[in-house]
C-alpha cells in the first residue's frame, strides 16, 4: 500500500502533508547528498523522457534541493507537460537512500504512466482524473520503473555484504532462482523498506 494520496494538483505528495523541512547543512541529518540526488534524477530522466516524449509530452523533472520539505509529487498544470517534483529535503531525511530517491521519482512517473486504476474526481463522483491512483503508482514505480532502473546493474555485487532481512531474501528466493534476479527482487525491497 501507499503512504499516502499524492494530490493531483500539487497541493500534498508522496507522504502525508507535515511541516518537517530539513534544510540544506543540517548536520544531525544524513541521507542522501547533492551529488547522490542528482544523480538518481539524471538517471530517471534519461530512462523516461524519449518515452513521455513518444506521447507527445515532455517530461519535466524538477529538483528542488534547496528547498526542505520532506515530499515529492506530480502534475499535470504545465500544458504539454509530464512533471514530478522532488524536494531536498525527502533526500536529506535519515532514512533515504539513492534507491528509496529513485522509487518516490518512479510513483511519481507512475501517476502519469501507470495507467488504470485512476484517481476519482470527489466533487464529479465517476470521473476519473489524468493520474493513476496510489496503488496502480506503487506497482507501477516498483514493477517497471524501479526494475528498469536498476536492471543494468550489478545487482549480485551491490546487494553482497548489505544486511538483508530474512523474509525478505526467503520470499526473493521462493519466486526467483537466477541470482541477479534474486538480487534485484531484494534491492527492490529494501527501497520500499527505507521508505517506510
Amino acid at each position: 500500500g501507499s503512504l499516502s494520496a499524492c494530490d493531483i494538483h500539487g497541493h500534498s505528495g508522496f507522504m502525508p502533508e507535515n511541516k518537517l523541512r530539513i534544510p540544506v547543512g543540517l548536520k544531525s541529518m544524513s541521507g542522501i547528498n547533492e551529488v547522490q540526488f542528482n544523480k538518481v534524477m539524471d538517471k530517471i530522466s534519461a530512462i523516461y523522457t524519449a518515452d513521455i516524449a513518444k506521447l507527445g509530452k515532455k517530461f519535466v523533472l524538477e529538483r528542488r534541493w534547496s528547498d526542505g520539505m520532506v515530499n515529492a509529487y506530480a502534475h499535470q498544470n504545465t500544458p504539454g507537460a509530464y512533471t514530478i517534483v522532488m524536494f531536498g529535503g525527502l533526500a536529506r531525511h535519515p532514512e533515504t537512500t539513492e534507491d528509496a530517491m529513485a522509487l518516490v521519482a518512479c510513483h511519481e512517473v507512475g501517476h502519469h504512466l501507470g495507467g488504470a486504476p485512476r484517481k476519482v474526481d470527489s466533487a464529479k463522483m465517476h470521473t476519473f482524473m489524468w493520474a493513476s491512483n496510489e496503488g496502480q503508482a506503487d506497482y507501477w514505480g516498483t514493477m517497471k520503473c524501479l526494475r528498469r532502473y536498476i536492471e543494468s546493474d550489478n545487482n549480485e555485487v551491490i546487494m553482497k555484504g548489505l544486511n538483508v532481512p530474512t523474509d525478505v531474501k526467503e520470499k526473493c528466493e521462493a519466486v526467483y532462482k537466477n541470482q541477479g534476479e534474486v538480487a534485484s527482487c531484494e534491492r527492490e525491497a529494501l527501497a520500499g523498506l527505507a521508505l517506510g
